[in-house]
Formats: structure tokens, C-alpha cells, sequence
């Protein structure tokens, strides 16, 4: 049953039958609820790592500073500590030159009382066994946490580190779902619908962008393109229909897949939807599966517009939670930080500067990922455990490898750049 005011809310009841659960099972611990107040401290010598990161975790709400270096972490934790105010969570780059992520992590055991002792979350683009290894003895780390990290997976490992567990493996990227990287806007005015139509899209994989009004969705799709709307149609002022005809008339919006989602299921309501100018009509209460057979069945499999040669554009979009807009951020920034490094590569390798030439490889492999320059971001990684070897042949050879890569790469970000990213 519900019981509904408007202005005053709503109560709804129901009464589920269950067995009863088997004596002795375990009951799993409640999570603690995650303070939106969380003070931060993010921690890395790459400036492309400290955007990305800083980028994710603003929407959370959370109250963050930047440290450029192990020595600038130092500084940030005894004033944070001085002024009352103790970070309650660092994310941690572990190689850093000179103070490296281990001696953060002593200086915070040694400064720290155990009852303002932050969560610290390891954020590494090295094997996560060789980070434990070189962790042990120190403080106990909450997560490690592999480059390049989705906003979800931090969110995770956040959320679970609050709770009171600590995990034994790095955290995974979120799973493939099938309508990974794709987004759609939402235009709904209920928020229980609205509530109930983002959770089963996002469970699916997609980006979503609410718009509780027709005005408003027109106004969002005047600015920021799409792949598929879902529709409601009995919305107050401009309907779903006016809405729908309304946006046909848009640059560029004529053959945007419009899905129409109404309580209304008979023949009539579905041939007035597509008199309208929509594509499809998926019956309230939504079902999940039907949801994203209609979704995929319209999206299709046309080919996508053809990827930039040594990027994946699925794999970026997939790391960026689908957001193109932190994405090209990204890219751009990638672009500012590398633009001299193929020619400066080929320099320091031909004067045998292997520090030199590690520094640069350390960054790459850690960030060329979040671009979906994954074949960049590996061979960054040979070239990287080759200068720690001291092995110069080997470091010459892999290094035209990386020079080579990162010219196509940064070509390849200023063309997407230029065209936009979709």
C-alpha cells in the first residue's frame, strides 16, 4: 500500500515471505553510512593523476587537498594535524621520487595518535604484490588500488574501507554490462520514477542524465549530445509527446532514438507515441531486461565512428565512467604534459639518461591507460623495468617503441580533441 502528501512525502508498505535462514549462518556486518564530509588528501608527483583523481571525487562532495610530492604530503598531514582537522583518507601514489609512497605511510604511523589514524588507499600503477611486499611492517593499507581507477571502484573501496574492511586483493574495474559506456538522457518529473529508472540503467552500465522536465531536456540536449532518450509522457506543462516533437526540430536530433515510457500499454497509446516522432514504448512498471533489449535494439550495431589509431575509445569512455567531458579533460591535459616527450625521449636515451628516461616511463604507464592508450601504457612498462634493470640496450630498444607510440597517441588526442568526442 502507499500513503502519499504532496510536500509532506510518502509511506509505503509491503510484507515479503522468506525461509528461514539455516542456524548459524553468518549475518553480514552493516556498512557504515560514508560521511559526505570526508577530508582528503590526494597525493601524486603527476599532474594528469592529480586532475583525474581530484575530478572523480569532487561530485562526492568530499573536501580534498593536492600534494605534488611526498615532501608537499609531509607539510599538508602536520598542518592538517595542527589545525585540529586530521585527513580522513589519503590516496597514496606509491613511486614517488625521493619520499615515496612507504615513507608517507611511516611518517603517518609515527605523527598519527591510532584515533585520528587516516584510511589510506594505495593508488599504484605497479604490480599490486610488490606494493603489499613493500608496504608490510609500515601501516596497514586499506586497498591498493590499480591505475588507471574508475570513479566506482574508488567509490567502492571508499565505502568499504569506512566499514571496517580491508580487502586482500586490489579492487577490480567494474564488470562489462551491456550498455556499458552509453549515454542516455532520462526525462522524467517523479523522482520515485526517476529513482527507480537511473538505478536499472546505471546497473546496466549506462551514463544517465536526468532531466525532470520536457523545457529542461530540451535545453540539455541544445548543449550535449546523446545516444538514446528515454521518454516519459505524462509530465506536467510540455508532455512527452510535444517534448519529443519539439526536439525533432533540433540540429542534428532527427534520428536520436526516443523511447517513450508510460503506464499507458495499449496499441493506440504505442501508435500515438510513434505518430509523435519516438522510436519504441516500454510499459511502466519497467522491466530490466526489456528495458535494455529496447535500448540495444535501437542503438543497433552500426559501426562506430572509426577509433583514433592507438586509442581505445571504448576502453577510455569505460574508465571514465562514460563522462566524454572528463575525458577529453584528460586528454587535453595528457596532451600539454607529453607534447615534447617523443623527440625528448630519443634524447636521453641516446645520452644513456636512464633516471631520466624512467621518470618519464613511470608517468606513461600510469596514465596512458586512463586515454585507453593501452598498448602505450604497457610498453611504458617494459621500457620502465628495463632503466631499473640498468640494462641501456634494452632500454634504447623498448624506448623508440614508446617514442613512436606516444607521437601516434598525442596525434591521435589532438584529432579527438578537435572533432569531439562521442
Amino acid at each position: 500500500s502507499v500513503e502519499s502528501e504532496p510536500e509532506r512525502g510518502s509511506t509505503f508498505r509491503f510484507t515479503a515471505v522468506f525461509e528461514r535462514a539455516a542456524d548459524g549462518s553468518p549475518r553480514p556486518a552493516p556498512s557504515a553510512a560514508l560521511p559526505r564530509t570526508l577530508r582528503v588528501l590526494i597525493v601524486d608527483d603527476n599532474p594528469t593523476a592529480r586532475e583525474i583523481l581530484s575530478t572523480m571525487i569532487s561530485p562526492f562532495g568530499w573536501r580534498y587537498e593536492i600534494a605534488a610530492s611526498g615532501r608537499d604530503a609531509l607539510a599538508a598531514i602536520d598542518r592538517s594535524i595542527e589545525q585540529g582537522e586530521p585527513f580522513n583518507l589519503v590516496l597514496l601514489d606509491w613511486s614517488m621520487p625521493e619520499i615515496g609512497g612507504r615513507e608517507v605511510l611511516l611518517y603517518i604511523r609515527d605523527r598519527h595518535l591510532p584515533e585520528t589514524m587516516p584510511v589510506v588507499l594505495v593508488v599504484t600503477a605497479f604490480e599490486q604484490d610488490q606494493v603489499r611486499r613493500e608496504a608490510a611492517g609500515t601501516l596497514e593499507v586499506a586497498m591498493i588500488l590499480t591505475k588507471p581507477v574508475t570513479p566506482s571502484v574508488l567509490l567502492d573501496a571508499v565505502t568499504a574501507a569506512h566499514s571496517g574492511r580491508r580487502e586482500t586483493e586490489a579492487a577490480a574495474p567494474a564488470a562489462q554490462t551491456p550498455l556499458a559506456g552509453r549515454r542516455l538522457l532520462l526525462i522524467e518529473d517523479n523522482p520515485i520514477n526517476q529513482m527507480v529508472a537511473n538505478k536499472i540503467l546505471e546497473s546496466a552500465g549506462a551514463t544517465i542524465e536526468v532531466a525532470a522536465s520536457g523545457q529542461e531536456a530540451l535545453d540539455i540536449l541544445s548543449r550535449r549530445r546523446f545516444e538514446a532518450v528515454l521518454m516519459d509522457i505524462q509530465m506536467p506543462g510540455m508532455d512527452g509527446y510535444e517534448t519529443t516533437r519539439r526536439l525533432r526540430a533540433l540540429p542534428g536530433l532527427a534520428g536520436l532514438p526516443v523511447i517513450a515510457m508510460t503506464a499507458n500499454a495499449m496499441p493506440a497509446d504505442r501508435e500515438r507515441c510513434l505518430a509523435a516522432g519516438m522510436n519504441d514504448h516500454i510499459p511502466k512498471p519497467l522491466d530490466v531486461a526489456q528495458v535494455v533489449e529496447v535500448i540495444l535494439r535501437h542503438l543497433g550495431d552500426a559501426p562506430e565512428a572509426r577509433a583514433p589509431a592507438g586509442i581505445d575509445l571504448k576502453t577510455a569512455l569505460l574508465r571514465c565512467d562514460g563522462n566524454a567531458e572528463l575525458l577529453s579533460q584528460i586528454m587535453a591535459e595528457f596532451l600539454q604534459q607529453f607534447s615534447g616527450e617523443p623527440e625528448a625521449m630519443a634524447r636521453r636515451l641516446a645520452a644513456g639518461d636512464l633516471a631520466a628516461v624512467a621518470r618519464i616511463a613511470h608517468d606513461l604507464k600510469a596514465v596512458a591507460g586512463s586515454i585507453g592508450a593501452v598498448a602505450l601504457s604497457e610498453t611504458a612498462g617494459v621500457l620502465l623495468a628495463a632503466t631499473r634493470r640498468g640494462d641501456l640496450e634494452a632500454a634504447r630498444a623498448s624506448g623508440g617503441k614508446v617514442a613512436a607510440q606516444l607521437a601516434t597517441v598525442l596525434a591521435s588526442c589532438a584529432l579527438m580533441l578537435d572533432d569531439g568526442i562521442r
